[in-house]
């Protein structure tokens, strides 16, 4: 086994030595692998398996590409919510449901070659556009068949509902992002029944008037901090003077502590968060702990954000869940 690896070693540089130095080595192109047909990587690395999983991350690089085209709909879903509706007082964050992986799981990608030249390994991977077509087209046709049978989940329940929606915003993040490779193959997908912001305003308005969030405390860097953390879980967050429904009441309290150690300034932290609604606690958490920093401020700072890390992200996450289920769960198959 030794000796073949070797023998393969020697063959691999010699063949380097040649007219492959100033080939597909340099140029990332192949005559037999045409542009019109196949995406090509060049992968370098000081061995063949480093060089091959360069070269397959160039043509992934080919495809990555963030949910950009969700953008516009974002800008047409705040104009919508301009006019009267700006005057009822209440935050809607949809970029939660955006925030997808948007590289493609390539499959299909070949090594056509591999060389060895001055001791640094190369090699060339490939991609079927038609191949990678059929596969991102039927991803999205899966997507769309979802998309379709959660957009006629009844109202009532208004609780199945808005998880259904909610799922529907995340698959179509999703979708957009394999839209957009798609595009740069030269191939477009179908648009849906419904846009992006024609979804996201009938989620909001279910939000609130079914379930809007309401956040009281008697510190305010606590109550900034659970609300900022409720907004971008993509819920509605209200003051308690405009919630038209049963809110959901979020309560806390926050008590610092300050003193001096033997060298550093010590915060000592002591948080309770409680979620209800409907009578019925929806998430709870409590915690305590002691910072130590050179500087009072930043030691107060450095709390605040082991509050806010530690406390109010896995606290928000329960309501999240129990509002929205787990909208962000991968597709069967994927």
């Amino acid at each position: 086994m030794a000796c073949c690896l070797i023998v393969a070693v020697v063959l691999y540089a010699c063949a380097g030595a040649g007219d492959l130095r100033f080939g597909w080595v340099e140029s990332g192109r192949h005559p037999d692998f045409p542009d019109d047909r196949f995406v090509l990587g060049v992968g370098r690395g000081d061995s063949m398996q480093a060089a091959d999983d360069r070269a397959r991350g160039e043509i992934s690089k080919f495809f990555r590409s963030n949910v950009v085209s969700l953008s516009a709909e974002e800008e047409k879903y705040k104009q919508i919510g301009d006019g009267k509706e700006a005057q009822i007082q209440h935050d809607f964050d949809i970029k939660v449901y955006t925030r997808v992986r948007a590289e493609a799981k390539l499959e299909g990608i070949e090594f056509a070659d591999r060389t060895v030249i001055d001791g640094t390994y190369y090699s060339l991977a490939v991609l079927d556009k038609p191949a990678a077509i059929r596969k991102l087209a039927s991803r999205i046709s899966d997507l769309d068949l979802e998309i379709e049978q959660l957009l006629k989940t009844p109202a009532d329940p208004v609780e199945k509902r808005i998880k259904a929606l909610a799922r529907v915003l995340h698959l179509m993040g999703k979708r957009a992002g394999l839209n957009s490779q798609l595009e740069i193959l030269g191939v477009r997908a179908a648009p849906l029944m419904r846009s992006f912001s024609e979804v996201a305003v009938e989620l909001r308005d279910l939000l609130l008037a079914h379930a809007p969030v309401v956040v009281t405390s008697a510190s305010d860097d606590l109550a900034g901090l659970v609300a900022d953390a409720v907004l971008a879980a993509g819920l509605v967050v209200v003051p308690a003077s405009a919630a038209a429904a049963t809110p959901l009441a979020i309560t806390g309290d926050l008590v610092l502590d300050e003193g001096l150690g033997p060298e550093l300034f010590q915060v000592g932290y002591q948080v309770h968060l409680s979620a209800s609604w409907m009578d019925q606690v929806v998430a709870q958490t409590e915690q305590a702990e002691r910072v130590q920093h050179t500087s009072l401020q930043s030691a107060k700072l450095k709390a605040i954000y082991e509050v806010r890390d530690r406390a109010v992200t896995a606290f928000v996450k329960e309501i999240q869940q129990y509002l929205l289920g787990d909208f962000e769960k991968e597709e069967i198959g994927q």
